[in-house]
């Protein structure tokens, strides 16, 4: 999206709730918006009321067929016009409210072109600034925008609990489990609906989830048979080492 704009990074939402907190109480009443994930602020209860691992899944496998989505259309170039709340100065709380109240997806609508357009302030976490996965995804050029970092010597260790993972049989049995859920139970039900009424793209789309999770079990039993036979070296290293 075009156009210059001030991006304000936090650690965490509640602390970017306390800065909207604070700019209400000032003469300054940007158009802003607030970025959050698809778990913070789906509104479909039928997602909702999966776990949190599979919410982005079935949300994804859903698509233009989720009410809230094809709901939204057009809805954009016209938001802040709208009686908004707080002036228009709404946390991600509020943006879930409004999205509630109005039957409109607030994770697309925090990512509308026209709404980007128009915006002149986003706040969001240091994740979707550090992480290059989630960076890319972004409604907007960061070289057109200028970005402050709330408490940034607060990144190094940020980036370092970010990008740091103690992996344990116990998370690895986890994994397997829940995409084992995924196949079997909640995005098997979603796809094989998709699959059944035909629509257009939606079952190509579901195949590919599928086998993408089964590439991911596929993986998860790799790691763990590599480190079972890691563990077994060591523990012959250490009787070695004992004798």
């Amino acid at each position: 999206v075009v156009g210059r704009k001030l991006i304000y990074c936090s650690r965490t939402h509640s602390q970017i709730k306390q800065v909207v907190r604070e700019l209400r109480k000032t003469t300054y009443h940007p158009k802003i918006m607030v970025l959050g994930s698809r778990e913070q602020l789906c509104v479909n209860q039928n997602v909702q009321s999966q776990p949190s691992y599979t919410q982005k899944t079935l949300c994804r496998s859903l698509g233009t067929t989720c009410p809230y989505y094809i709901d939204r259309q057009g809805f954009g170039s016209h938001f802040y016009g709208k009686s908004l709340p707080h002036n228009g100065l709404m946390d991600i709380e509020d943006l879930y409210a409004y999205g509630m109240k109005y039957n409109k997806c607030p994770y697309y609508l925090s990512r509308e072109e026209a709404i980007m357009i128009e915006c002149q302030l986003v706040l969001m976490p240091y994740n979707y600034l550090m992480d290059p996965f989630i960076r890319q995804t972004l409604p907007f050029d960061l070289t057109e925008c200028t970005v402050i970092i709330d408490e940034a010597h607060n990144i190094d260790s940020f980036c370092l609990d970010s990008m740091s993972i103690d992996i344990t049989s116990k998370l690895l049995n986890s994994m397997q489990k829940e995409i084992r859920d995924l196949l079997t139970r909640d995005v098997g039900k979603t796809e094989g609906a998709l699959a059944s009424n035909k629509e257009e793209g939606q079952a190509e789309n579901a195949k590919k989830i599928e086998q993408q999770l089964v590439l991911a079990l596929s993986l998860v039993q790799l790691i763990e048979s590599k480190l079972i036979e890691l563990l077994r070296d060591k523990v012959k290293l250490l009787s070695l080492i004992d004798r």
